[in-house]
């Protein structure tokens, strides 16, 4: 599956009403542990059948404070247009990427998935 950029033009429409669980990365170009995860994200994206969408918070910073992005990478699961799970900065950058990574962030996402939508995972 392809990744959808997404900004605050097109979040309703492509987020909130998709109809489809999609994991939003909020990201920064000039973030270092942002550039780490992309590539991974990319691959995962190719591996498993998610849905993965991508908003620079420079760029829709509107959308960054609606959602209390205080640190990035964050990484936050919707499902039926509501935020069914949440992972940020440390919790994503991880110490341990290497070889190792893509289990890292499908991790990640199982742990996204197995929160229902009145747990967050911080």
């Amino acid at each position: 599956m392809a990744i959808v950029n997404v900004d605050e033009n097109n979040f309703e429409e492509q987020i909130l009403q998709a109809g489809e669980t999609t994991l939003v990365d909020f990201y920064a170009d000039w973030c270092s542990h942002c550039r780490t995860i992309a590539p991974l994200l990319d691959q995962l994206s190719g591996e498993k059948q998610i849905r993965i969408a991508k908003i620079n918070v420079d760029e829709s910073p509107r959308l960054a404070e609606h959602y209390k992005i205080m640190a990035i990478p964050a990484l936050l699961l919707f499902q039926d247009g509501k935020v069914t799970g949440r992972k940020t900065g440390g919790d994503i950058e991880g110490r341990n990427f290497g070889n190792g990574a893509i289990k890292t962030v499908d991790k990640i996402v199982k742990i996204l998935y197995s929160y229902n939508n009145n747990d967050y995972c911080y």
